[in-house]
């Protein structure tokens, strides 16, 4: 069998596939998908991605940096990092045991160059103001924390010259790496306090940032980097007498 095609259906042919051709390109024909393929669509910022670096966070923060003679703060506002690891510090939100601890002849003036503590201590914390003539009672305080259902509660009397509440924590940091300390603190008044860590290096000394605090919640930031390394004392230290402290929620991460 010939197939014989006039003239005329060679121009009605032409016309044919020019029309199809027109609506290919201008996309009037459906596309086909592949089976596994799912078309296109514009996506939408998640609510878990990743902040910008315009994202604010604590205004409070700080770098300290630990050398050997030295120290260098800066404020460092705009650090979105993540944490590296969990909190490297025990018993931080303050959940845990509270222990009793006395120091010194409480409620007598027979040594007033002596530490007069006691009360109960969160559990992995200690008091390190044994050295100075300062009168301190610490508790564990159910009725206002940040979070959970304790923080420890640390009331400051009297308070000799050149003494200092000194609230602390034994840690180890490595070498070169960068820890962020966050706290949450709050006072019976406003009033200034030191956040940072103490180290038995020698040029090193207590190393950390003033904190302004007063009757409201605050979140502190201070980033720690280790040159040299070691076992340091994560310390909260406060010089002001008559005052009461209230610490909940500490944690120290690698960055």
């Amino acid at each position: 069998m010939r197939l014989i095609i006039k003239p005329a259906g060679i121009v009605l042919l032409l016309v044919g596939i020019a029309a199809l051709t027109f609506l290919a390109f201008s996309g009037l024909l459906p596309r086909q998908t592949s089976p596994n393929t799912s078309p296109e669509v514009a996506s939408s910022p998640s609510a878990g991605g990743s902040q910008s670096s315009s994202t604010p966070v604590d205004s409070d923060s700080a770098l300290v940096t630990v050398k050997s003679g030295g120290v260098t703060l800066r404020t460092d506002p705009n650090d979105p990092r993540p944490a590296k690891s969990a909190s490297l510090l025990f018993n931080g939100d303050f959940e845990g045991a509270f222990d009793a601890y006395q120091l010194g002849d409480v409620g007598s003036d027979a040594a007033p160059a002596v530490a007069r503590i006691l009360g109960d201590i969160a559990e992995s914390w200690f008091d390190n103001s044994f050295w100075a003539d300062i009168d301190l009672t610490y508790s564990k305080d159910s009725d206002t924390p940040h979070n959970g259902k304790a923080c420890q509660k640390i009331v400051i009397g009297s308070v000799g010259a050149g003494g200092a509440l000194q609230f602390a924590q034994s840690v180890t940091l490595e070498k070169g790496k960068t820890y962020r300390l966050t706290a949450w603190l709050r006072a019976s008044e406003p009033i200034s306090a030191e956040l940072g860590i103490r180290s038995q290096v020698a040029g090193i000394g207590f190393k950390a940032v003033q904190v302004d605090l007063d009757t409201e919640w605050k979140r502190v930031r201070v980033d720690i980097y280790a040159d040299p390394g070691g076992t340091v004392f994560l310390m909260l230290r406060c010089s002001r007498q008559n005052t009461t402290l209230y610490l909940d929620d500490f944690e120290l991460v690698e960055v």
